[in-house]
């Protein structure tokens, strides 16, 4: 009865051993039954087996069961925490040695910095303005392994300070600032704005330019090939300040019509699609001295028919007694007639502000050389809506202000938008698919 009962607790627990993945605990129930086995034996063949020796075995057998258990827990503990002090040990080494090379490497960066930028020795000359003769960057040092500090635009002037011993790059003035650039794109003489009247290099183009004068105006319109796109300028020079405005599409704040039927309405020589200043957007908005959205006067630029100036309102560097007044109050001062909104200056101070953009398409933009009654207007054909025309970029745009002697200019809608009407004909690629438009410039 006692080996039986014995064998069932050894089977039980040997069970819990394999079950558990603790073979250890099997190995030592194992040797244990073999063990109390023999004892029972000895005790049947002397016949000493009674209740007492009974009781007194299985005690012994549970204790010996216990004690071999536990060895072997102490067995499989020490085994596992051999193993993890390898592995955290491992590990360790691992990542001392990952942390000496990043260190190594970082150093070994940095030293390379250094030795590149003591390299170099700048020999002062006589401060002069040089041009560039393509966009081009100016950097932090002098090579393309240096970050840019900014860009100078096609024949943006420069002040060059010193020159790089043994190197084509020279160190200049920019921004306030002290940086380099190459002096293979930088020339003494201001270069050339190529501009051809026609794609072909002819010397006309068939019914240009236009032109039109009377007692208070005179008006030259042309149509030029520029950077791969047909570009029309009208160039406007008058004394009756009146005579150039804008108006909403119907006479409407909100309304939309093309820019034939507004010239038509207005009675116009010269209509342009404006700014696209729709009521959704919010704008301060003043058309022909009459304010239709009154807020605080912060937009790219604004017109006065009292003074005949195309004027900055930009933010801080607007100009003063104007960017951020009320709109009513200019309007009321006749300091403000119009409001133009759809982007910020291109072109300010004569010089390209506009951003590196590779984006073609039709443009329509207005500029001026800051002189009263001296506004031009432009458009361009673009997305070979003529067949021909690639679009202008907006710094594009910008140079070709520049080859007309404007120093300030913003652009206006464009795309599908861009439409220039002269005596109800329209000049560039809309013909027969103007967009209806909510605003509009105008000369009459």
């Amino acid at each position: 009865m006692l080996k039986k009962m014995t064998m069932y607790l050894l089977v039980f627990f040997m069970l819990i051993g394999v079950l558990g993945g603790n073979n250890t605990y099997a190995e030592a129930l194992g040797t244990t039954l073999e063990k109390i086995e023999t004892t029972l034996a000895e005790k049947e063949e002397t016949s000493e087996v009674g209740t007492e020796a009974t009781t007194e075995t299985a005690t012994e057998a549970t204790t010996e069961i216990t004690t071999e258990i536990t060895e072997a827990e102490v067995t499989t503990t020490k085994r596992k925490e051999t193993k993890s002090e390898k592995n955290n040990k491992k590990e360790k080494t691992s990542n001392k040695k990952e942390k000496q090379k990043t260190k190594t490497e970082t150093k070994k960066e940095t030293k390379q910095e250094e030795k590149k930028k003591k390299e170099f020795t700048v020999q002062e000359i006589e401060k002069k303005a040089m041009y560039a003769t393509s966009d081009l960057n100016v950097r932090k040092g002098p090579s393309t392994d240096y970050g840019t500090m900014g860009a100078l635009s096609y024949a943006e002037a420069v002040t060059v300070t010193g020159t790089v011993k043994d190197s084509h790059w020279v160190r200049v003035e920019y921004k306030g600032k002290t940086g380099f650039a190459s002096g293979k794109y930088l020339s003494d003489k201001k270069p050339e704005i190529k501009v051809t009247t026609s794609s072909t290099g002819s010397s006309k183009v068939a019914g240009f330019p236009i032109k039109y004068s009377d007692s208070s105006c005179s008006i030259t319109i042309t149509k030029e090939w520029f950077e791969n796109a047909y570009v029309y300028a009208a160039h406007i020079t008058f004394s009756d300040y009146s005579r150039l405005g804008t108006t909403c599409g119907k006479g409407r704040y909100g309304g939309t019509e093309t820019t034939s039927s507004a010239a038509k309405r207005v009675g116009a020589l010269l209509a342009i699609n404006g700014c696209y200043s729709s009521p959704n957007l919010n704008y301060p908005v003043a058309r022909s001295g009459k304010v239709m959205n009154d807020k605080n006067c912060w937009v790219p630029a604004v017109y006065s028919r009292w003074n005949g100036k195309l004027m900055s309102a930009w933010e801080t560097g607007g100009t003063p007694g104007i960017a951020g007044v009320q709109l009513s109050s200019l309007v009321n001062d006749k300091l403000v007639s119009d409001t133009f909104s759809f982007g910020p200056p291109i072109l300010s101070g004569g010089s390209v502000k506009a951003g590196s953009d590779s984006s073609r398409a039709q443009r329509t933009f207005i500029g001026t050389n800051g002189d009263a009654g001296d506004i031009w207007l432009f458009v361009s054909d673009g997305r070979k809506n003529d067949g021909k025309s690639a679009g202008l970029t907006y710094k594009q745009c910008a140079r070709y202000m520049q080859s007309k002697g404007c120093t300030f200019g913003v652009p206006l809608d464009g795309g599908g938008s861009t439409t220039m009407v002269w005596k109800g004909q329209v000049l560039n690629a809309a013909k027969g698919n103007q967009r209806a438009v909510v605003d509009f410039v105008y000369f009459k």
